[in-house]
């Protein structure tokens, strides 16, 4: 009886280890814009649906403080409230600042500080998020944010 007890264990064993897999859809990624020079993409806008109709925004940023290797960085955050269309108008209001105006605001999760600079007689915002940092052309930022092809 033990014998048959454990023939049945070791059968069934595989069938309920398998059931612990579930299959699902992987999220669609669309690009809503990219801030690209060549083939090196310095920063894109994208997001994903998931299966509960949520969306999720993902900006990838090409981590600047490494100048000869591309080291892609990520800041996901939910389209609650939205946060996207705030976080575009954030960023626009800065290049209304003088050059210095520092913010800072919660990004999902991360804790983002952006900077006002200018170098060669051009405005650009320096972006650091809890990884790295990486800087943002005024006439960048519609682009990314997919207002202007």
């Amino acid at each position: 009886m033990k014998v048959l007890i454990s023939i049945a264990f070791f059968l069934l064993s595989p069938e309920l280890s398998f059931s612990q897999i579930q299959k699902v859809e992987v999220p669609k990624y669309i690009s809503v814009g990219k801030f690209r020079m060549g083939f090196r993409t310095f920063s894109e806008m994208f997001y994903s649906v998931d299966d509960k109709n949520d969306t999720t925004f993902h900006w990838q940023y090409n981590n600047a403080e490494y100048e000869t290797i591309d080291s892609y960085e990520y800041i996901h955050f939910a389209s609650d409230g939205n946060a996207f269309e705030e976080l575009y108008n954030i960023l626009k209001d800065c290049f209304d600042k003088e050059v210095g105006y520092q913010t800072s605001f919660k990004l999902g999760e991360d804790l983002v500080i952006v900077k006002l600079q200018k170098s060669w007689g051009e405005k650009y915002l320096f972006i650091s998020p809890p990884t790295g940092y990486f800087t943002l052309p005024k006439p960048i930022l519609d682009k990314l944010f997919g207002k202007k092809k």
